[in-house]
C-alpha cells in the first residue's frame, strides 16, 4: 500500500492471494512475484534500515482451486530468507473453508510467525474494523475500507518505467 504504515511506523504490503492464477503461473513464478514486491518495500530508506513490516493477505475470491501446496512451501519458508522481519499478518476476507487449510499452512511457519498472524473475516467493516486497531484506517487500502486505490498495473509499469 503505498505510504501506508502502521501504528508502529511498518511498512504496510497488500497482497491479494485470491487473484493468483494458477493456470498462468506456476508457484515459482508467484513466489518470485510476491518477493519482487517485498524487495520492492526495502527500498524504502526506513524499511530497509528497520527490515520492518506488516502485511495485509486478502483472500478475497480464493478458491480452494488456487490452493497450491508448493506455492505455500516456498512463500512461506520466505521468512527465513529475507532480510525483512514480518512483524504481523493479517489475513482478511478468507473463505469458508480457510479453517482447515490454515492447519495445513501453520506447519510450514516457524511458532513466532504463527503467533504474528490474524484472521480477519466478515465483510469490509468487520475487516476494516479488526485492521484499524493496527493501522490507521488512513494507510488502509480500498478493499479493506480505507481510502487508498491500489492499481498494480501502473506500480509495476512505473518500475518498469525506472529500471527496477
Amino acid at each position: 500500500v503505498p505510504g501506508a504504515r502502521d501504528r508502529q511506523g511498518r511498512q504496510v504490503i497488500m497482497i491479494n492471494v485470491g487473484a493468483l492464477n494458477k493456470k498462468t503461473a506456476g508457484a515459482v513464478e508467484m513466489v518470485r512475484a510476491m518477493w519482487y514486491v517485498l524487495h520492492a518495500a526495502l527500498e524504502d530508506p526506513e524499511t530497509g534500515i528497520s527490515g520492518r513490516v506488516v502485511v495485509i493477505t486478502s483472500a478475497k475470491g480464493f478458491t480452494l482451486g488456487q490452493f497450491n501446496p508448493e506455492l505455500d512451501r516456498l512463500g512461506l519458508r520466505g521468512e527465513r530468507c529475507l532480510p525483512m522481519k514480518f512483524d504481523g499478518v493479517y489475513m482478511v476476507f478468507v473463505p469458508s473453508f480457510f479453517k482447515s487449510l490454515w492447519a495445513v499452512c501453520k506447519t510450514f511457519m516457524s511458532a513466532e510467525m504463527n503467533k504474528k498472524c490474524k484472521v480477519y473475516a466478515g465483510d469490509v467493516e468487520t475487516v476494516k474494523e479488526g485492521l484499524s486497531k493496527l493501522i490507521d484506517p488512513q494507510s488502509l487500502s480500498e478493499e479493506v475500507g480505507g481510502p487508498i486505490k491500489i492499481d498494480h498495473k501502473a506500480w509495476v509499469q512505473a518500475r518498469v518505467d525506472a529500471g527496477l
